[in-house]
């Protein structure tokens, strides 16, 4: 049995690891033959170049991500304080318009009658602003409508028509 075995492993295997070394050492012969040194020099030399082409776009690229960095950080500083001074500016704003509400109610409960004048008054102030609003967007309009001329008309009609047989 143990010749079997043996007899076995033999065909499973049949070069030794010397075999197997040498077959290598040929195939990468063969493959060296195969390409110039002078190619090979040239590929190199191709490569070396695309390295540093790319250390060089590699350094930049890292030299600007430091600068927005710096300057997002400084942005966003600067945003945070505009909000807070934007709540500020809102509040304060707020408690003036509650102030000047309280006020006004004060005012109409003191003095009922000139409240009424003034809100007559008003009115008729708002009345006359409306109306010469008005005629200003009224007049701004027609000054504003287009007139079309026939080389235009054409024009749209060519391009209309050069559409349709697109489609």
């Amino acid at each position: 049995m143990s010749q079997q075995h043996l007899s076995s492993d033999q065909s499973l295997n049949p070069k030794s690891n010397d075999d197997d070394d040498d077959d290598v050492e040929y195939l990468i012969d063969q493959l060296a033959d195969l390409i110039s040194k002078n190619d090979v020099d040239k590929i190199t030399d191709i490569q070396r170049s695309l390295l540093n082409q790319f250390e060089k776009s590699n350094q930049m690229l890292v030299y600007c991500n430091e600068l927005s960095n710096q300057h997002y950080l400084k942005l966003s500083k600067d945003f945070r304080s505009h909000t807070t001074k934007l709540n500020e500016m809102y509040k304060d704003l707020d408690i003036i318009f509650h102030r000047i509400r309280m006020i006004k109610q004060k005012l109409k409960e003191k003095y009922p009658d000139i409240t009424i004048e003034t809100l007559k008054q008003r009115n008729l102030d708002d009345d006359e602003s409306n109306t010469v609003e008005e005629m200003v967007e009224n007049s701004t309009l027609d000054n504003r409508t287009p007139t079309t001329t026939n080389e235009e008309i054409s024009n749209d009609s060519e391009t209309n028509n050069q559409c349709q047989n697109n489609k």
